[in-house]
């Protein structure tokens, strides 16, 4: 089992409550790295077989594996 990170997208309804959904992220197996209050995200880990507990917390929209993307030097022949 690995950790995965993820992103996760508070709904309009929760956003005033950001701080109880990040408790209940945490409760249920996340561990927080980053809350983005002003636009609703909030971004951390999580065992990657608990990552469907995460969608059952009140106040949560969305919940998705982060993505990352890692571009040639400039000096290199692939552009």
């Amino acid at each position: 089992m690995s950790d995965l990170e993820v992103t996760v997208l508070v709904d309009d309804q929760h956003r005033g409550q950001i701080s109880e959904v990040v408790e209940a992220l945490q409760a249920a197996g996340m561990r927080v790295a980053q809350c983005m209050q002003q636009i609703g995200v909030i971004a951390g880990t999580i065992e990657s077989t608990q990552m469907d507990r995460l969608c059952q917390v009140e106040g949560v929209a969305a919940v998705e594996p982060s993505q990352s993307y890692q571009l040639e030097p400039p000096d290199s022949e692939v552009q």
